[in-house]
């Protein structure tokens, strides 16, 4: 995690490379340095018919419906499982932000960051199978709105592994 930086790094050991993404650059600089195979991703799902929500309130039951099923298909280690009501406490965080994208009348996919002051951290995706392309999407637009409260670092974590094209 980034804030290990300031930490005795004696008592950790690395696992893998994490990414974390400066946001200080303007949203056009940002767009270019993304990997082209992710502009791509993410400009062939938006010719396709979705509407993003970003009100918690209303993301919340669809997000733990998805949650369940993300770790089932993934066959999620249990440090990922978290309970009913740790999700619904996260959603109630002042440090939580979440987006969602409905696809043919249904939330599909739902994006969660957390964030305090200038950083944030892309902490949970759940998705349906058809809602996994719009995961791309959601991580961009909410690196946008965060950009607009005033975060300048975001972590995305690592990659399922090391050189992926996180």
């Amino acid at each position: 995690h980034p804030s290990f930086q300031k930490q005795n790094l004696d008592l950790f050991q690395p696992h893998r490379t994490i990414y974390q993404l400066n946001i200080q650059k303007d949203i056009d600089e940002l767009w270019k340095g993304l990997h082209p195979n992710h502009r791509y991703e993410i400009n062939k799902f938006n010719k396709t018919e979705f509407e993003i929500i970003y009100d918690k309130h209303s993301l919340i039951e669809p997000f733990i419906r998805l949650y369940q099923q993300t770790t089932d298909r993934v066959n999620a280690s249990s440090t990922y499982l978290f309970s009913d009501n740790t999700l619904h406490n996260l959603n109630k965080s002042d440090i939580s932000f979440m987006i969602g994208a409905v696809m043919n009348g249904k939330v599909e996919c739902v994006v969660m960051f957390l964030f305090k002051e200038n950083c944030a951290e892309y902490f949970i995706n759940a998705s349906s199978e058809i809602g996994r392309q719009a995961t791309r999407t959601l991580i961009w637009e909410g690196v946008k709105q965060l950009k607009s409260k005033g975060v300048t670092k975001v972590n995305l974590g690592g990659g399922v592994s090391e050189n992926d094209p996180l």
